[in-house]
């Protein structure tokens, strides 16, 4: 299985940066999760009020 991002590696990580990067990652992917949870509330939301108007 490939990995969606791979680990920081040389420099980054030799510089200390590989545990900041890491950790931007997770921040991105709670985010990213938490705005795709929103619009799928949103959108099943907006479409029960939809079809409760044409009923």
């Amino acid at each position: 299985m490939q990995r969606a991002h791979p680990l920081p590696k040389g420099a980054q990580a030799y510089y200390g940066r590989g545990k900041a990067i890491l950790d931007q990652r997770e921040k991105i992917k709670c985010d990213t999760l938490s705005m795709r949870r929103k619009m799928y509330y949103d959108n099943k939301y907006l479409t029960n009020q939809m079809s409760d108007s044409i009923s």
